[in-house]
């Protein structure tokens, strides 16, 4: 069973190389736990760290590409512009973009949109390569290149196009001022609504990787639910998608000087009451750092569709039906008080 799970049920990607050779022996560790025999089975595990198609010269490209004439990174663009499915088109098309989407690819991890390719005729092309005795210097340099380069990158490639049940991380947390030009670009154009924070744009493209119906799991920083340069960001999860559960974590909870939240997501705009968890310090046991039973005040249960209700739709989950009603029939302070401001230091 540990040998099914590792090849069928998980995948994994990480930047940094040594992160995912971590990732590598947490995985075959829990594996060991479960049967003494997983070390002597031959297991081809999916998890890689991201790697790059720096280096491949052009002349290689075309070889691989069956010495097709050369095409231009603008022309690329413009014959896949609007596709996500390439595996009916050339081959010479699906060779050259399978190298030039991971150009500079850990700048941007799991966050790139990779399409879909004919994964066996790729693999078919490198096969007859490898089998292929070089007639000259530069055959063989351009196959010694393809055999090294290639195959991690047809790896990653297979799991950054494909669709899960389920998507579960703790992604990175960056905003726009430590993002460098590359990254804010690329965030630009393809994640409008999210880009101010990289947890944000992990959020979303956690459902671009989901099957219909499934989970998205994240822990990240709480400012999704309130800010409002999240707001477009929000809405679009109220309209489409729904929050299953969601773990409110105030500053200090997990040790890091910020709120957090753990939320499972469902891909399904369902309306029905989600469940809520509002932890703070105090409701810590400080001898073991883990949670003591929470009384029903900490626990809440609310439908998407009120945060919508409120402006700036926030995920205010303890908002009672009573302040819901205010905000859904429009009555705003100003219209039943004489609003000034206080005291104030300037």
């Amino acid at each position: 069973i540990p040998k099914l799970i590792l090849e069928n049920n998980l995948y994994g990607l990480d930047i940094d190389d040594r992160a995912g050779q971590l990732a590598y022996f947490a995985v075959m560790m829990k594996a060991r736990s479960k049967s003494r025999r997983i070390f002597h089975e031959n297991i081809d595990i999916n998890l890689y760290s991201i790697q790059e198609s720096n280096g491949i010269p052009e002349e290689t490209i075309t070889y691989f590409a069956g010495g097709k004439k050369f095409i231009s990174k603008t022309e690329l663009e413009e014959k896949i512009k609007g596709k996500d499915d390439l595996s009916d088109m050339d081959f010479e098309i699906q060779a050259r973009y399978l190298i030039h989407v991971f150009q500079d690819a850990k700048e941007y991890g799991s966050i790139l949109e990779v399409k879909k390719l004919d994964f066996d005729k790729i693999e078919n092309r490198l096969e007859e390569i490898r089998q292929n005795h070089p007639d000259d210097i530069f055959e063989f340099g351009h196959k010694q290149i393809l055999l090294e380069k290639l195959p991690p990158l047809i790896k990653q490639a297979k799991i950054m196009s494909d669709k899960y049940d389920v998507v579960v991380t703790n992604p990175p947390y960056m905003g726009q001022k430590g993002m460098n030009k590359n990254l804010k670009k690329y965030l630009d154009e393809y994640y409008k609504d999210s880009k101010n924070d990289l947890f944000a744009a992990f959020i979303e493209k956690g459902f671009k990787f989901l099957n219909e119906n499934r989970f998205n799991a994240m822990v990240t920083m709480q400012s999704w639910m309130f800010l409002l340069s999240f707001e477009k960001m929000r809405k679009d999860i109220i309209k489409n998608y729904s929050i299953y559960c969601l773990c409110h974590m105030d500053n200090m909870v997990m040790g890091i000087a910020f709120g957090t939240s753990a939320t499972v997501f469902r891909k399904s705009p369902l309306n029905f009451n989600g469940i809520y968890l509002h932890v703070k310090l105090e409701d810590l046991d400080n001898a073991t750092n883990t949670p003591v039973k929470f009384p029903p005040k900490k626990h809440f249960k609310q439908s998407m569709s009120d945060f919508s209700k409120i402006p700036g739709s926030p995920i205010a989950y303890w908002a009672s039906q009573n302040i819901i009603k205010a905000f859904e029939n429009g009555i705003l302070m100003g219209e039943v008080l004489d609003v000034k401001q206080g005291l104030a230091t300037a």
